[in-house]
């Protein structure tokens, strides 16, 4: 549960850096940059992944690992898509530094979202040495995704 929770902060990191970084971007579309519409898009991702983490939350909540390793997926390939519309986009200068601690943060999303998969097989299998592993792997990069995204919020203002 105390895993989840720190998805769920990044989650909320995310949602408030998107909030931010639409109040203070800058259209460069004359320069070839794409700022707002990465903007935008980084925005409706987010509310995405927010999505999918409330339904990994719910089954945390009720201990159903089948159901744990489906949203773990679930959160995963929301954020694949997610990394994969961002690096479409060719962001300012003044922005290039939160995108890319954006697209690290989801790197590492998308690392803690597999490792929670494997936790949940492990689980299944009687293993919790494994699982327990597993957990303290999706800890430490929901941690660090979260990290990435306090600094992609900082420097979209």
């Amino acid at each position: 549960m105390k895993k989840l929770l720190v998805l769920l902060i990044l989650i909320g990191v995310l949602a408030v850096a998107g909030c931010a970084g639409n109040e203070t971007s800058s259209n460069g579309a004359e320069d070839g940059y794409q700022d707002d519409e990465w903007l935008q898009k980084a925005d409706l991702w987010l509310y995405t992944m927010t999505l999918s983490a409330e339904r990994l939350d719910e089954s945390v909540s009720s201990l159903d690992f089948s159901k744990i390793e489906e949203d773990a997926a679930q959160l995963e390939s929301t954020c694949s898509n997610a990394l994969e519309s961002s690096e479409q986009y060719n962001v300012s200068p003044s922005l290039q530094n939160a995108k890319s601690e954006y697209e690290a943060g989801i790197k590492d999303n998308i690392i803690a979202a597999k490792a929670l998969q494997s936790a949940a097989k492990h689980i299944d299998s009687g293993d919790t040495d494994a699982a327990a592993a597993s957990l303290d792997v999706a800890s430490s990069y929901f941690e660090s995704g979260s990290k990435h995204v306090s600094a992609a919020s900082i420097n979209m203002s």
